[in-house]
């Protein structure tokens, strides 16, 4: 994994982007399903949920690329006579030894056919045209992003945004498709709970999704959130001169809950976890 080609936070960018573990979860599931489990390239997938812990004090940026190795399992094999139909994966990333990162996720599988049919009539992929990529950085609440990187738009109502990617984002649409990707919910998602935080740097520690419905195009799609801090107080006790001496020590781990909408119904939650970036 190379230090900068993927990350949506070019500005401080000392840690690994914990969303490049999700998107590891999902091409990896992808490419198990057609290497390993015999599904036909010309094959489509649903990815019903996701899940990921990761942990930041190893997934620091070196100066040179970093080397994982991906321990995967898959579960719950369902068959429609010789075609695989779905499965779940789980999936372990290591670094020199240490856990990384750890998930998986649910996927069906479906043949173009049934595609076809399922997504009638928003079967039409738009062509994407060469992305600009600024040189400027834009720090605000949702995080300190490049302006391309930016999804969400505010509106009136308290912690609720329109989504609002650019469908040329180099990594967010980097192949055409017929509905809003999975890792714009996801990236979405994130740059809602930092506005929570903001303006204090924070690490992505866990999250849960579940995509209920495809989230389309053309539809206005709403984010909303709510939050809740929390936070542990641990008293560790030092000696010195044989005297004892508290220090009191609370991190607070804020969790937040994500939930996307169209038309007053629900195609996507989260849960996301984060602590404060030391």
């Amino acid at each position: 994994m190379a230090p900068d080609p993927h990350l949506l936070h070019h500005p401080h960018a000392t840690h690994h982007d914990p969303l490049q573990a999700a998107e590891t979860i999902r091409q990896t599931g992808l490419y198990l399903a057609h290497a390993e489990l015999g599904v036909p390239l010309d094959h489509h997938f649903l990815m019903w949920n996701i899940h990921l812990t990761t942990h930041p004090q190893h997934l620091t940026i070196g100066p040179t690329p970093t080397d994982l190795t991906l321990t995967t399992t898959c579960t719950t094999l369902r068959y429609k006579g010789k075609r695989l139909a779905d499965f779940t994966m789980h999936i372990n990333i290591t670094r020199n030894g240490h856990t990384t990162a750890t998930g998986g996720g649910q996927f069906t599988c479906l043949t173009p056919t049934t595609y076809h049919r399922l997504r009638q009539p928003h079967t039409h992929q738009p062509t994407p045209t060469p992305p600009t990529t600024p040189t400027t950085t834009d720090p605000t609440p949702y995080g300190r992003h490049l302006p391309l990187d930016l999804v969400l738009t505010p509106t009136p109502t308290p912690h609720t945004w329109q989504l609002t990617p650019n469908p040329h984002h180099p990594i967010l649409f980097d192949h055409t498709t017929d509905h809003i990707p999975g890792m714009v919910l996801l990236e979405a998602a994130r740059q809602a709970t930092h506005t929570h935080t903001h303006p204090t740097p924070t690490h992505l520690t866990t999250l849960h999704a579940t995509f209920h419905r495809y989230t389309e195009h053309h539809t206005p799609t709403y984010i909303t959130t709510t939050h809740t801090p929390t936070t542990t107080t641990h008293t560790t006790t030092t000696t010195t001169h044989s005297t004892d001496t508290n220090h009191p020590h609370t991190p607070t781990t804020h969790t937040t809950h994500v939930t996307a909408t169209q038309n007053n119904t629900t195609t996507f939650t989260a849960h996301l976890t984060t602590t404060p970036h030391t």
